[in-house]
């Protein structure tokens, strides 16, 4: 990801491992879990879902921002609240009937369409997958750290803003 990318609302989106995360679980569930429904293609969704979900609120919550106020500014208390929030949907989702009872509600409300889950424990193992979308989401927010430095270092401004040398 360079700076540019990064610097725009929602930019941890354009990460590659954020891409290639949601291009995994659409393939998985749109493709591998009709051809072939396992445990395996459980967990993928699971996996990959933790690792973009988190950047995706932390994106909204950026769009939210840049709307209301004209200015999105990235931060890590919004990146670990995302990341928590995620976590505990997630393992409240996995651990009792009524929460992916919710869940599925909340998805058939705001996507229109029918959707179905039920409570399983051994999802939790994905959890993990948290700390890879913190890793990504703060290796954004290092990449902007850096980015301000150059923009005060530079008088013409950061230096990924500027014309490649011919």
């Amino acid at each position: 990801m360079n700076g540019r990318a990064a610097n725009v609302a929602g930019g941890a989106l354009l990460d590659p491992w954020v891409i290639a995360s949601m291009a995994i679980l659409f393939i998985n569930d749109h493709i591998f879990k009709h051809i072939q429904p396992s445990w395996v293609t459980g967990k993928l969704s699971d996996f990959a879902g933790l690792v973009f979900f988190p950047l995706l609120l932390q994106g909204c919550a950026e769009v939210v921002q840049k709307v209301l106020f004209g200015v999105h500014v990235p931060s890590r208390k919004v990146l670990l609240v995302c990341v928590g929030l995620t976590g505990m949907i997630f393992s409240v989702t996995e651990l009792s009937a009524w929460g992916a009872e919710a869940y599925v509600r909340a998805l058939d409300w705001g996507l229109g369409t029918p959707h179905r889950t039920w409570a399983d424990p051994t999802d939790l193992l994905a959890l993990p997958m948290l700390f890879v979308s913190y890793r990504l989401g703060r290796r954004r927010l290092m990449l902007l750290g850096r980015a301000t430095l150059d923009a005060k270092q530079e008088p013409d401004g950061p230096s990924f803003y500027k014309a490649a040398p011919k």
